[in-house]
């Protein structure tokens, strides 16, 4: 028999393999949102490129460094992924104003583009989701995301 913790942690791999693969599965979507660029699906079989934009815009800005750690990257691939992104005038790289030595990665305004669009089509994604359940079950999934949030981010 299977302990709760167990099930629970088995629950929540799946929730998150399962939103990897909405990221994924959405391309498709995405792309057609993106009819000003040549956005380079045929190289990102696992959405990396849409999980590279959506980091970004999430955080404004890193460093190639963070970057590079985030997703377990060496540098060498972090550099050609950034490269590529930069071609494709998505993606910026800008001097740290406190420390020139380093570089600093930021979405340009077409990557900010795509970011509001693909946030927008994947949070409207979830919404489909959430709308099946009640809103009981909706406020104990808020009260145990944040907790689960915090604890992260500790």
């Amino acid at each position: 028999m299977v302990d709760n913790r167990t099930l629970l942690a088995k629950e929540f791999f799946q929730f998150l393999e399962t939103m990897r693969d909405l990221l994924v599965a959405s391309q498709p979507g995405l792309a057609q949102l993106i009819n000003s660029k040549e956005f380079p699906l045929d190289k990102d079989p696992f959405g990396r490129y849409f999980q590279v934009i959506l980091h970004i815009g999430n955080n404004e800005r890193c460093s190639m460094t963070e970057f590079a750690d985030y997703f377990d990257l060496k540098p060498a691939t972090a550099t050609g992924m950034i490269d590529r992104l930069v071609q494709l005038e998505l993606v910026q790289r800008e001097s740290n104003p406190n420390d020139r030595r380093k570089v600093e990665i930021k979405l340009s305004e077409s990557g900010i583009a795509i970011y509001e669009q693909a946030h927008s089509f994947l949070e409207n994604e979830v919404k489909k989701i959430i709308d099946q359940l009640t809103e009981e079950e909706i406020q104990f999934l808020i009260k145990i995301s944040k907790k689960i949030n915090a604890k992260l981010a500790d």
